[in-house]
């Protein structure tokens, strides 16, 4: 009996000490689960700046606040579709499908993302034909994808160059994540 009751202490320390640990990782658990919105909603501030600064025709701008939606959440598409677009502007044809490529790890089943990679491939000389072939898959419908698979589907890098340096590019969207 003097054995039971000694134990009853060790008992209840365990218990406590049980309880506590099950309630910091249900607070650890909920802080984690509220940091992802957090993040998510400062990448999204940055990314509409980024569509604003180009609107304004600043892809400095745009690609500084692109960069800040990136550093918040990584994982999102839109902010290097914005980059992309910025590096097509400069004739940086190969940073630019860098861009397009890791966009496209985020959302695989873009088509505008990959209309945008063959043309920038096409432009620096880069085989475009898959990407074109793969836009027009995702958008048979859409006179932007199909006209790129059309154009890009030569054999020879300068004919990619000529006709991808024709082509458009849709500009990042609002809302595209």
């Amino acid at each position: 009996r003097a054995r039971q009751e000694a134990e009853q202490p060790v008992a209840r320390a365990r218990v406590r000490v049980g309880q506590i640990a099950l309630r910091c990782a249900g607070v650890a658990v909920g802080l984690a689960v509220a940091i992802l919105p957090a993040r998510l909603a400062v990448s999204e501030a940055h990314y509409e700046r980024s569509l604003d600064s180009l609107a304004a025709g600043d892809c400095a701008s745009a690609a500084s606040e692109a960069d800040a939606a990136l550093d918040a959440l990584g994982s999102r598409a839109a902010p290097y579709h914005v980059r992309a677009w910025c590096e097509l502007q400069d004739a940086r044809y190969g940073a630019a499908a860098q861009n397009l490529e890791e966009a496209l790890r985020s959302d695989p089943d873009n088509w505008a993302l990959f209309q945008a990679l063959a043309v920038a491939r096409g432009r620096a000389g880069l085989d475009p034909r898959p990407a074109a072939r793969r836009a027009a898959a995702l958008n048979p419908l859409g006179e932007l994808s199909v006209a790129t698979r059309d154009a890009l589907r030569g054999e020879r890098p300068a004919g990619w160059r000529r006709a991808a340096s024709r082509l458009d590019v849709t500009l990042p969207e609002s809302g595209d994540r």
